[in-house]
């Protein structure tokens, strides 16, 4: 289950195995709007809750979610800030998470530009 935490104190839920959620999902996600107002992501798995706020002190940032179906599965949380990215990879099978930050250079592709 994924948790957007927006600006005026609203949390949605999402479940990202139902497709109909996952589409309006990326429907919002594709809104300037939304992306900017979006605060932090969390994501509940087995009663442990992950979180990754929104950075601050960064031009652009970018926040998405997607489902993880390697192995046991589970949800990945993805921050782009400038030219660094933030991953976190929450486990469905156990109660784990992995967090990794690199800072691959100028991206390619944003999706907040037409």
């Amino acid at each position: 289950m994924l948790k957007v935490h927006v600006r005026d104190g609203r949390t949605i839920a999402v479940d990202l195995d139902d497709e109909g959620q996952v589409h309006d999902w990326l429907q919002k996600f594709s809104d300037p709007a939304f992306q900017a107002s979006i605060t932090g992501l969390t994501v509940i798995q087995r009663g442990v809750q992950y979180s990754l706020p929104r950075p601050e002190g960064f031009r652009q940032v970018t926040l998405s979610a997607e489902p993880v179906n390697a192995g046991k599965g589970g949800e990945r949380v993805l921050c782009f800030a400038d030219d660094i990215r933030v991953a976190m990879v929450c486990h469905r099978g156990q109660r784990a998470a992995r967090v990794s930050v690199t800072r691959p250079g100028k991206r390619k592709f944003n999706p907040d530009t037409p």
